[in-house]
């Protein structure tokens, strides 16, 4: 479903049609968690923070202008939903579910490849625990949500210069942080 499909979903919504609006959600749904759960750090409160955010989304649906796509309307209702309720609860855990590592990269043995790939992800959710609030956001909006940095810096509510900032300083964290755990795994397995 592209913009322009997007569109027409909102106008059958806006006309009544509540099953449209469904549409909407199953495609957005995973990044929309995946968002939650980047800024929330907790499952739970990021499946409610992104249920809530489809909720508003659905209540303001007649204010949404149409002057930028609507999955960065939505993101930014994620964005200021979860900031929200992470003001109220602070938890410090991490996952990166749905993101497939392994995309372009092919093992010989499935279970080796499987136990690769969970490597990869508790080495990335390790590293991106280092992280400050605002660089996992941008990293989520940049690399998961596959946003430009124009549309980062409008979910974000920073300036598009800053969002380069944020993006280039968070690689740089990231970097060391998985290099500095490479070496603790290369030193456990020697």
């Amino acid at each position: 479903m592209n913009q322009q499909e997007d569109d027409i979903q909102i106008e059958k919504t806006l006309q009544g049609d509540t099953m449209a609006f469904a549409l909407l959600i199953e495609k957005y749904q995973k990044m929309a968690f995946t968002l939650a759960f980047n800024i929330l750090l907790n499952r739970e409160d990021a499946e409610e923070a992104a249920q809530d955010a489809f909720l508003k989304a659905f209540s303001a649906l007649r204010t949404f202008k149409r002057e930028a796509k609507f999955s960065t309307w939505l993101y930014r209702i994620v964005v200021n939903t979860s900031l929200n309720k992470g003001k109220r609860k602070k938890i410090s855990t991490i996952t990166l579910e749905g993101v497939n590592m392994q995309a372009h990269i092919s093992f010989p043995d499935e279970a080796l490849s499987a136990c690769h790939l969970q490597d990869q992800k508790r080495m990335i959710q390790e590293s991106m625990l280092s992280l400050k609030e605002d660089e996992r956001l941008v990293i989520t909006l940049y690399y998961l949500n596959e946003l430009n940095t124009s549309e980062v810096a409008k979910v974000s509510g920073l300036s598009q210069s800053n969002v380069k900032v944020l993006l280039h300083r968070s690689r740089q964290k990231l970097a060391t942080k998985l290099t500095e755990i490479l070496k603790e795994e290369t030193k456990s397995l020697l």
